[in-house]
């Protein structure tokens, strides 16, 4: 250590040295060494008081070289609490991120008791001052997600201010960081992966016990969507969603939630019509470009391109290079810009319907009215199903087995705004059949029957041999509102 004109400095170094000399007798080891970890204790208070980190460091590196046997609980809360504290006073040196790293590798050596106020206030210190640390994600995966003491949980008061708990700054923080990291690549997905699970578990546990952070379901969401849990996501972003619907970075999430193209532009766009400044939207508009261009709305895709320039232009910022290849595209050069009103009013519509309680079923297709948007089906109850379809710009074909998310409209009415194709589940073999038999049709009718199940006039016109006598087909059982009954119809017509 090194001398001070401190007395007190002074003092701890004599009684350093004396301990120090006991060593060497085995009948005073564990006394001796009980007394040196006291002493560099005091040690650690002083340089955290003076602000000496450097000193502290040393002194912390000492501490952790003991057996674990004399480092007790009250020995590491201590150690936890000066660590941290230091960090909330200590001015830190310009290469404090490598500082941080060799302060990290020395506490991990430590097996501190957990939960504790030392602990808590370890991680209050790195919260403090590493928040930019790009270590700060393993640091908290290390600390434990699970070592919250219910103290951690409560808000801070300050007169009449309120300021969020430990607990809930660490949880966003946190969020903030590798969401960020994972946008510029700056994370390996396997890592990513590791550090995210946790997260998850951590978040799901404050939802069941109804802790409630503001930005949490935000934060969940975007934890579940990096796991591939894209519907769990939505339900949990859904409430969430609901309150904060004038705000554009809401949109944008709910619209990398969507497995249907149509119904992600539909949040793109509403997000880009949100209120706030159209710099803050830049991110948000290149999706929606990118998006316009694969459902082929070129004209519309060129007018949101060049209100990018525009925008980027004027605040001196690049063009991005995927924008610059779809300015190079031949229909770039040759479609006309156009701004289709009437579809944008459309898809913000079907945006508005997905903040209502969304709920998913899987059905079996029965028949598909395209002219008047509507789906017919059969439940995993052997019920009908009946609903339009809003938004979606493809439909699925009678026969599909899918997986349907849909809302309720002010009538209790389904109306489902998104679905994807599943593989057949074993409940809808039952409502499926191939029949092979003789065509029966009317003179001067252009639909047909085999046995029981009926061919409809565009499936029996497609059918290359038309004037066969034999006809194999697959069917699927078919709901008839009127007569509230059900029947066979025929959906696919086999070459025989």
């Amino acid at each position: 250590m090194e001398n001070n004109t401190s007395t007190e400095l002074q003092s701890l170094n004599k009684r350093y040295a004396v301990a120090s000399t006991q060593l060497a007798d085995p009948l005073s080891y564990d006394a001796a060494s009980n007394e040196l970890v006291r002493i560099l204790l005091d040690y650690l208070s002083f340089f955290c008081e003076s602000t000496n980190l450097d000193d502290f460091l040393r002194t912390l590196k000492k501490l952790s070289s003991f057996n674990k046997t004399y480092l007790t609980d009250f020995v590491l809360n201590k150690i936890a609490w000066e660590s941290g504290s230091i960090l909330q006073s200590a001015a830190l040196p310009e290469h404090k991120f490598q500082m941080l790293e060799s302060y990290f590798q020395i506490l991990e050596q430590f097996e501190f008791h957990k939960p504790s106020k030392g602990y808590s206030r370890l991680l209050s210190g790195i919260l403090y001052y590493g928040k930019s640390w790009t270590g700060f994600l393993t640091f908290v995966n290390w600390w434990g997600w699970g070592s919250f003491s219910k103290q951690d949980f409560e808000k801070n008061t300050k007169g009449e201010l309120v300021f969020p708990s430990l607990a809930e700054r660490v949880t966003n923080a946190f969020g903030k960081n590798i969401f960020a990291m994972i946008n510029e690549e700056a994370l390996p997905p396997a890592m990513a992966k590791d550090l995210l699970i946790p997260y998850d578990t951590y978040l799901s546990k404050l939802e069941s016990n109804k802790i409630n952070f503001d930005f949490a379901p935000y934060y969940h969401a975007k934890a579940l969507k990096q796991l591939g849990q894209k519907e769990k996501a939505q339900q949990v972003f859904l409430d969430f969603a609901k309150k904060k619907k004038r705000d554009f970075w809401v949109w944008d999430l709910l619209g990398d939630l969507q497995e249907e193209p149509q119904i992600r532009l539909a949040c793109q766009l509403k997000g880009l019509s949100c209120p706030g400044p159209p710099s803050f939207k830049v991110g948000l508009m290149e999706k929606a470009i990118l998006t316009l261009v694969q459902q082929e709305y070129q004209g519309w895709a060129k007018f949101e391109i060049q209100k990018l320039i525009q925008l980027r232009q004027k605040n001196k910022w690049s063009i991005p290079k995927n924008i610059q290849d779809l300015q190079q595209e031949d229909w770039f050069e040759n479609t006309p810009v156009k701004l289709d009103d009437k579809k944008l009013k459309k898809l913000l519509l079907v945006s508005e319907q997905l903040l209502e309680e969304v709920k998913s079923e899987d059905i079996l297709v029965s028949r598909i009215l395209a002219s008047k948007g509507l789906i017919t089906g059969i439940t995993k109850d052997n019920l009908p199903y009946i609903a339009p379809i809003r938004g979606s710009g493809t439909l699925p074909k009678t026969g599909d087995a899918c997986h349907i998310s849909f809302v309720k409209n002010e009538r209790g009415q389904s109306v489902i705004f998104d679905w994807i194709k599943i593989p057949t589940k074993e409940w809808m073999n039952s409502s499926k059949k191939v029949v092979q038999g003789e065509l029966k049709q009317m003179p001067g009718k252009d639909f047909g029957f085999v046995s029981d199940v009926f061919i409809p006039p565009d499936l029996l016109k497609s059918h290359k041999s038309h004037g066969d006598l034999t006809l194999k087909v697959n069917a699927v059982k078919s709901y008839e509102p009127s007569k509230k009954k059900w029947s066979w119809m025929a959906f696919e017509i086999y070459n025989t």
